[in-house]
């Protein structure tokens, strides 16, 4: 019985899975750097039932890093480190609070890295990509089917693709 058990196998097993998703993920915040051209150009050719289950993933990861956009707006700026100041700031009790206050979102950004284990790809996620979906609540990804079919074994292809910034109204 496949009771709570939600998502496709792939023909693949649980690690196999993973590290596709991975893949799949890394790959679409890869275009989203600062290097490419900007929104438009976060997109992945995929197979259509691929992009489906890899947009959970995507949507996912962006709720925490929104999470943690959040959470740091809230925080006070550090000094630089390794200044006089900065000596004497990581020495008084202002550190502590200052830590509690950024310790959710460290853990957030350990959440995500578990699941991406590549440390640009968070920071492209939560320093470039997070930012841009503030004002939006979900929806982060779209499907786009393609009318082409792979040539090997014509499987139908499908973009996934970073929806635009604007908030839904």
């Amino acid at each position: 019985m496949r009771h709570r058990v939600k998502g496709k196998k792939f023909n693949r097993n649980a690690s196999h899975r993973k590290a596709m998703f991975r893949n799949i993920v890394l790959g679409l915040l890869q275009k989203c750097s600062s290097d490419s051209v900007g929104l438009s150009s976060c997109r992945i050719v995929t197979t259509i039932a691929k992009a489906k289950a890899a947009r959970a993933y995507v949507d996912r990861l962006i709720t925490l890093a929104k999470k943690a956009a959040v959470v740091m707006a809230s925080v006070r700026a550090a000094p630089v480190r390794s200044s006089p100041e900065w000596q004497s700031w990581r020495e008084s009790s202002d550190w502590v609070s200052w830590a509690g206050e950024v310790s959710p979102a460290v853990c957030l950004r350990r959440r995500a890295f578990a699941v991406l284990r590549s440390d640009i790809a968070v920071r492209v996620l939560f320093q470039e990509v997070a930012p841009r979906f503030v004002g939006r609540s979900g929806g982060y990804t779209r499907v786009v089917r393609l009318p082409s079919h792979r040539v090997g074994d014509a499987t139908r292809l499908a973009i996934l693709e970073l929806s635009d910034a604007s908030p839904r109204v």
